[in-house]
């Protein structure tokens, strides 16, 4: 089943989120030059600071950014964005910590190998290793699982979910946030029909992410969009108008409806690319969203 709605948001809040992209756009680095911005990149530094609860800690010998609860009731495995090329999971303690007092979970965020040093499927190898290793450890036993993740966090939560169903090891998944994914590394229309903007992505941009990672359209764990999709768990799709990526959102939430799964499309006017992690009120009001969306598959 599907669930489809476009976001009731008062003008005023749509206004700001307007005139906020507009003050932080700046002219397209190109792919030459993303590099660069690794650790500079706009939308990370529009970040903010955390409340200093989360920490580093290792699963299977890789790193991760913690929140702990002082007695979980979840577990939320999640990987963060930037093209599989950019981003850190320090860069959304905020956001984690949030989600940690809303839901209750023990949030654990990848600090997955990244592109294109480290290439397809190192980054998905990474996620799959840190959700055995928690799925494995005694003290979470019993714990319901939640799996999330934006942009390219969104695509390597989705093939998490592949990767253990595979094993047959999902079932303890009770929810999926994917936030503004990307999820095929082919070519969709509102991706060429973006035009010449650089609003957080461009086309240049995308298209050096995707060479980077060097995952195939075709392969399913590189392109969830043409995965076969069943027997996975509910899904919330949270995607902006303003967004190259809004297709990927509407085709995914679809396709994962019609494999049999409970799925919820939210789409949020004037809403751009990583407009969750930015610090206006529309950014406060899908953070709210998504964290009472993850309480509620709590129990």
């Amino acid at each position: 089943m599907l669930r489809f709605s476009v976001v009731d948001v008062p003008a005023g809040i749509r206004a700001e989120a307007r005139a906020h992209a507009e003050s932080v756009t700046f002219d397209d680095p190109g792919p030459l030059e993303a590099r660069a911005l690794r650790s500079s990149y706009w939308v990370t530094n529009q970040s903010v600071p955390g409340d200093g609860l989360a920490v580093d800690r290792s699963f299977d010998g890789i790193r991760c950014r913690v929140v702990r609860p002082d007695e979980p009731r979840a577990v939320y495995l999640h990987a963060h964005g930037g093209g599989f090329v950019l981003g850190d999971p320090a860069d959304q303690d905020r956001q984690l910590e949030g989600i940690a007092r809303k839901t209750g979970a023990l949030v654990v965020s990848v600090a997955y190998r990244l592109a294109p040093e480290h290439p397809y499927p190192a980054g998905l190898d990474d996620c799959e290793a840190v959700a055995h290793a928690l799925l494995d450890d005694a003290e979470l036993a019993g714990l319901p699982f939640l799996v999330g993740g934006e942009s390219a966090g969104a695509n390597l939560a989705a093939a998490t979910l592949l990767r253990l169903r595979a094993a047959g090891r999902h079932h303890r998944f009770v929810a999926a946030n994917l936030v503004n994914g990307v999820f095929t590394t082919g070519s969709l229309p509102s991706r060429e029909a973006w035009g010449d903007r650089f609003t957080v992505l461009s086309l240049p941009l995308m298209a050096y992410f995707h060479e980077a990672y060097g995952g195939d359209p075709l392969d399913p764990l590189a392109s969830p969009l043409v995965a076969d999709l069943a027997d996975l768990p509910p899904a919330l799709f949270t995607v902006g108008t303003e967004d190259p990526l809004l297709d990927d959102s509407l085709l995914m939430a679809n396709r994962w409806a019609m494999a049999g799964n409970h799925a919820e499309l939210e789409i949020w006017p004037d809403g751009v690319h990583a407009f969750d992690g930015l610090p206006t009120r529309l950014g406060t009001m899908v953070r709210r969203r998504l964290g009472a969306w993850l309480a509620d598959h709590v129990g």
